[in-house]
């Protein structure tokens, strides 16, 4: 095998950020076909923070699914990801690593609004804090050349402000804060 070199590791690095950066624009747009693709085949994902509870154990098709149900009622949803912090070994001269590393952990910071203008009172969410992220490298060939996928996901609020009504579901009058 190929030792893994400082370009590996850029590459590694720019592409774990492009993918944590796509995680907020699949959601914002309802491309739930690329947020599915983005999540590896197992997922575990994290609210306990905020809902208590114990993490999730899922699969990328059905959070992806969770995700379009608690989103889809929305007028707009808002995700904007800031200090990008991705932990991957990096290679030097004076210390070589002979494989791909196979995961790897990341962090963000989040602002996130969102917005349904038949809500009762105030039509916005918002809130903001600290997203915990671990990849796995994956052989999966969906044609973006990223080989890295989200394996667990937790959701760490510092704050949030605004009206809950807005993230209750119009139809089964549930909310899922």
């Amino acid at each position: 095998m190929a030792q893994y070199t400082l370009t590996d590791y850029l590459l590694d690095r720019i592409n774990i950020q492009d993918a944590i950066h796509k995680l907020a624009w699949f959601v914002d747009r309802g491309d739930w076909e690329g947020l599915e693709k983005l999540f590896a085949n197992e997922v575990v994902i994290d609210y306990t923070k905020l809902l208590g509870g114990d993490p999730i154990h899922t699969t990328n098709v059905a959070q992806t699914s969770v995700w379009r149900g608690m989103l889809d009622f929305l007028d707009g949803a808002h995700h904007a990801f800031t200090t990008v912090l991705i932990d991957l070994p990096q290679p030097s001269a004076a210390s070589p690593i002979e494989e791909f590393p196979q995961e790897a952990t990341g962090t963000c910071n989040y602002l996130i609004t969102l917005k349904r203008a038949n809500a009762m009172g105030d039509p916005l969410l918002q809130s903001g804090g600290y997203y915990n992220f671990k990849f796995i490298r994956s052989s999966l060939d969906d044609k973006t050349g990223n080989p890295w996928r989200l394996a667990f996901f937790k959701e760490n609020t510092t704050y949030a402000r605004g009206n809950t009504d807005v993230v209750k579901n119009p139809t089964t009058k549930s909310s899922w804060l």
